[in-house]
């Protein structure tokens, strides 16, 4: 049980990591992606 809840709490550690990472970046994330749509549109 208590291994559970240790599992649990690295898995939300995580995710939030994941979410703080994904806040920071998100508009660099957007850009990049529209950026790799306009080379690959071109490209095709």
């Amino acid at each position: 049980m208590v291994k559970l809840e240790v599992g649990l709490l690295g898995y939300l550690n995580f995710a939030t990591s994941i979410v703080r990472l994904i806040n920071r970046s998100g508009p660099w994330l957007f850009i990049g992606r529209a950026l790799r749509d306009r080379v690959t549109l071109r490209e095709s």
